[in-house]
């Protein structure tokens, strides 16, 4: 594995990172949630074999990580983590476990045990009714909250952010800061420690078609639009997230558009999931905005959105004859 492969990994599915001519620094240790404490050193030669992934720590907790262990907390699949390392393609969904190489590191009996947290504690957020002149509420509204979204959008009065609460069968899973001024520009959201959000999805329900969003935001404003909403916290969905996508779409016997950004890590997570949904027998198609980067922009200059034609979208994988599912 390339250090830039990891690299372009961790951008893709929005790890946020510092790098310094010796580590990549996390602003998110899955150990205790704190920023900028978990280094992964960079290997002179800046590859990774697969028996030697990249090795570092968390300074506050003393507990050794290493690349595999890192992005397997985090809740990726085991064979797309191998893949990772074995120089692979990081969003090819359709290559075969290989075994995982999980590396024994001694940790130190004084080393505090990290437990992953079972209930995500919600009480220190507001409901927006409640503090509608804070300027993360009014960020909130700006941004296409409604009252539809009373208990799944909450505001952090003492971080001026924006909280976005992620539930599964009824079930608070984790939630995600939106910082409205972040004291690091580049580190804009944060996740609650211990919510593994590549196994999850945020779902803002409507009547339309499902749409698969990148981030809570985008999401927001495709149901806006009418349509059934989805966000992946990123462009690189894991298998379970398209198994959750493909059960809703053929639940409710809708389609599937997919509203990544038109970029290279967009087009790919795309891919996967246009792979998926059609082994599935799932019609699936792309849309792109008519203002700005993405579907929230569009949406509070009042424009609406355009599809994408295949070939106008660069698809790499065969024509599979989508067009006869719609």
């Amino acid at each position: 594995m390339l250090l830039d492969d990891f690299m372009a990994f961790c951008d893709a599915n929005e790890i946020q990172y510092d790098t310094t001519a010796t580590a990549l620094i996390f602003y998110e240790a899955p150990c205790c949630g704190d920023a900028k404490k978990l280094y992964l050193y960079k290997d002179e030669k800046e590859t990774v074999n697969d028996d030697k992934p990249l090795f570092g720590k968390c300074h506050k907790c003393d507990i050794p990580w290493n690349s595999r262990s890192f992005l397997l907390e985090l809740g990726y699949e085991h064979k797309d983590v191998d893949k990772l390392h074995s120089g692979g393609d990081l969003n090819d969904f359709d290559i075969g476990s290989v075994p995982a190489m999980r590396l024994n590191l001694a940790v130190k009996d004084t080393a505090p045990v990290y437990e992953k947290p079972v209930v995500f504690d919600l009480t220190p957020f507001s409901k927006l009714p409640e503090v509608p002149n804070h300027p993360a509420s009014l960020y909130a509204i700006k941004r296409g909250w409604t009252e539809a979204q009373v208990d799944d959008i909450l505001i952090d009065t003492m971080g001026n952010s924006v909280v976005y609460v992620c539930r599964e069968a009824g079930r608070v899973v984790g939630f995600q800061r939106r910082w409205l001024k972040p004291s690091n520009p580049k580190q804009k959201t944060k996740s609650a420690p211990g919510f593994k959000k590549t196994q999850h999805v945020i779902r803002y329900p409507n009547s339309g078609d499902l749409m698969v969003c990148e981030g809570p935001a985008t999401a927001l404003s495709a149901w806006h639009y009418g349509y059934d909403a989805i966000c992946t916290f990123g462009s690189g969905v894991s298998e379970r997230q398209l198994k959750i996508i493909g059960d809703l779409a053929e639940s409710a016997g809708k389609r599937v558009a997919v509203a990544f950004d038109l970029d290279k890590a967009g087009r790919k997570g795309y891919q996967a999931i246009r792979l998926a949904m059609y082994w599935r027998k799932i019609y699936s198609y792309r849309v792109k905005p008519e203002h700005g980067n993405d579907l929230n922009d569009s949406w509070m200059a009042g424009k609406g959105l355009v599809v994408v034609p295949v070939d106008e979208d660069d698809v790499t994988i065969p024509d599979l004859g989508l067009e006869d599912m719609q």
